[in-house]
C-alpha cells in the first residue's frame, strides 16, 4: 500500500521516501532521501550515520526495492 502525506510521523511505514531529512528522522527501518536542491549539501558520512540512502531518481528506488525483496 502507498500513502502520500506531508505529515509522516502519523503512521509507521517499512519504507520511507522523501526529499527532506528531517522527514526520515525516526525508526523506519528503510529510508531513502530524494536528491533535491536544498539536500545535495549533505554528506554520504552524514546520511550513512543515520541509516538514509540517497537515491537520484526512480529508477534507483526501483533497484533497492527489487533488491529488498529479493532477501
Amino acid at each position: 500500500k502507498f500513502i502520500f502525506t506531508g505529515a509522516k510521523n502519523i503512521f509507521k511505514a517499512d519504507i520511507q521516501i522523501d526529499d527532506k531529512l528531517s522527514h526520515l528522522e525516526n525508526d523506519v527501518p528503510l529510508k531513502l532521501l530524494y536528491t533535491s536542491y536544498h539536500n545535495k549539501m549533505l554528506s554520504d558520512q552524514e546520511l550513512k550515520e543515520k541509516n538514509i540512502i540517497r537515491v537520484n531518481g526512480w529508477n534507483d528506488i526501483l533497484k533497492i526495492l527489487f533488491n529488498e525483496k529479493n532477501k
